[in-house]
Order: structure tokens, then C-alpha cells, then sequence
């Protein structure tokens, strides 16, 4: 929320890199999960796509947390608030990956599911290079700096 007296470093330096820390250990952790809870109990493979889409959401929460320079409304003001969401945002991210990664090939027939497979992982990688690139853009916009 604002910057710490003295010498405390984890309010005042570490907070963004442990935000990517706390990511990399939530994705994990969703990873994790799908392995060990399948997806029939809790997400049909037809509906895996509109759960995925709906993680959209999580956008404007993270631009309506308290971030400095920002040209967006403060809601979200104390610090747990964007560590909530990152938990809720990776932990959704390995989980719905790896099911989408899992059963997407089961749904080909058997002589193409290896092939379906290398095409899940190449759109996965085109994915992740676009969402990196639209970070810029995200960033630019939530600052006030034109595009």
C-alpha cells in the first residue's frame, strides 16, 4: 500500500518479485491438484474452455488493486487483496491448463491424439507469448502512457 519505514524489506522491494514467486508456487500447486483430483468431480471436459475464458475477471481486479501511478480507481487498498487474487489466478491457471492439456487429446480419436497433443502445446506456447506482449500493453493503459 505505500512504502515501509525503515528497513523492511519485504513491503518495500520484495513485494512484486514475491508476487511472481507466489504465482510460479500456485500454478504448481493447480498443476499438482489436477493430478491428483480429476476433473469430473468438480469440471466437465465440455465446459473447460468457458472456465478458462471467465479467468478473464481477474484483469480488473488486479487493476483495481493499489498500484502506484495508476490511473484506475483504488477499490482493492491493503496488500492481501493482490496477493488473494494471484493465489486464486494461479492456482486456476495450473489446475484448468493441465486438465485442458490432459483431456483435450482424449477427445480425438486414438491416431490423432499425438497430434492434437503437439498442436495443444504449440497454441499453449502462443498463448503464453501473447499474453507476455499484451502485458506491455496492459501496463501502458493502467499507467496513462499512450500505447
Amino acid at each position: 500500500v505505500s512504502r515501509c519505514e525503515g528497513n523492511n524489506v519485504f513491503f518495500n522491494q520484495a513485494f512484486v518479485p514475491f508476487q511472481f514467486l507466489l504465482f510460479n508456487f500456485g500454478d504448481w500447486g493447480g498443476r499438482t491438484l489436477a493430478g491428483h483430483l480429476p476433473s469430473r468431480f468438480l469440471l466437465p471436459a465440455h465446459r473447460l474452455a468457458l472456465y478458462a475464458a471467465a479467468r478473464v475477471v481477474f484483469f480488473p481486479l488486479f487493476l483495481l488493486c493499489n498500484v502506484e501511478g495508476s490511473v484506475f480507481p483504488v477499490v482493492f487498498a491493503t496488500d492481501w487483496w493482490p496477493t488473494l487474487f494471484m493465489v486464486a489466478f494461479s492456482l486456476s491457471n495450473g489446475y484448468l491448463s493441465s486438465l485442458a492439456m490432459m483431456t483435450g487429446p482424449a477427445q480425438l480419436p486414438p491416431a490423432l491424439g499425438e497430434r492434437g497433443g503437439n498442436v495443444m502445446v504449440l497454441l499453449m506456447t502462443g498463448g503464453l507469448s501473447a499474453g507476455s506482449l499484451l502485458s506491455f500493453v496492459v501496463s501502458a493503459v493502467s499507467l496513462g502512457r499512450k500505447v
